[in-house]
């Protein structure tokens, strides 16, 4: 999965927006050490990822596996206190099942169909 995302930030976090229409070329793994250096440097460690535009397919799910992996590996997971991603209501369950795999690696990280209910979640303290 090559990703081509927006960071913007924000008062209390980061928001990255991925759409289909950019041409990406930052791995998965690349961008979460970037991302990861961005909080660092930001001092912000919640993350709001917007998704809403994506369709995954079964080798973006590898490589969200794979990123999990390696943000454990590389001790990169505790950079981010609380990480949200929005994603299209039929893509859901995917990342539903995302969510599974990063929390058991560690990760405070929930999925959502909503917005601003994954807002409300990661600015709660």
């Amino acid at each position: 999965m090559a990703l081509a995302p927006a960071i913007e930030v924000r008062d209390r976090y980061l928001l990255v927006t991925h759409s289909p229409t950019q041409s990406g070329n930052s791995e998965v793994q690349v961008f979460a050490a970037e991302l990861a250096e961005i909080c660092d440097r930001e001092n912000i460690h919640r993350v709001l990822l917007d998704e809403r535009q994506l369709t995954y397919t079964i080798a973006d799910i590898f490589d969200l596996m794979g990123m999990g992996d390696k943000l454990l590996e590389d001790m990169l997971v505790f950079r981010f206190h609380r990480m949200a991603c929005v994603t299209s209501g039929d893509q859901l369950q995917i990342s539903r099942d995302f969510e599974s795999v990063a929390r058991n690696r560690g990760m405070n990280f929930r999925a959502f169909a909503d917005l601003d209910e994954a807002e409300r979640w990661l600015l709660e303290d």
